[in-house]
């Protein structure tokens, strides 16, 4: 006597179920990856957003017309707001002589999304040359 066994086809319920789990798993770690890469392109924004206020307020300082600005050039701060992002910005002059010049240095600070403290910083020496004195000077008029 033979007997058939009637063999089930197609899929079984815990078959589908584990798939469901693994398809779920996936598409998490697709948005914990996307949320990740959002995030650090904020962040490098505001890096980037950061230097160039720091950039500018350097250009600003060192383009100074006379030798009045030159001495005058003093310490301060400011705040510059973005869209998402609140800077602070610091400038420090320190005058030094033998030679004669002025040591700058532009910290701009800012708070992450989640509370950290970022700081960029740029450092530049700059000197006073009265393009006419040289002139006389070259000519040895001076």
């Amino acid at each position: 006597m033979n007997h058939y066994y009637n063999k089930p086809s197609g899929i079984s319920l815990i078959e589908t179920l584990i798939s469901m789990c693994v398809v779920c798993i996936g598409a998490l770690a697709v948005v914990n990856l996307q949320s990740k890469l959002l995030q650090n392109t904020t962040q490098v924004g505001q890096q980037a957003e950061a230097l160039l206020l720091a950039e500018d307020k350097l250009e600003s300082l060192r383009n100074i017309a006379s030798i009045n600005q030159y001495e005058e050039l003093t310490s301060g701060s400011d705040k510059k707001a973005s869209t998402n992002t609140n800077f602070i910005r610091n400038w420090y002059v320190q005058n030094y002589n033998n030679p004669t010049y002025k040591s700058i240095t532009v910290n701009v600070s800012w708070l992450k999304a989640n509370g950290t403290a970022q700081n960029i910083s740029l450092n530049s020496q700059i000197v006073y040359k009265n393009f006419h004195d040289i002139t006389l000077i070259m000519q040895g008029k001076h």
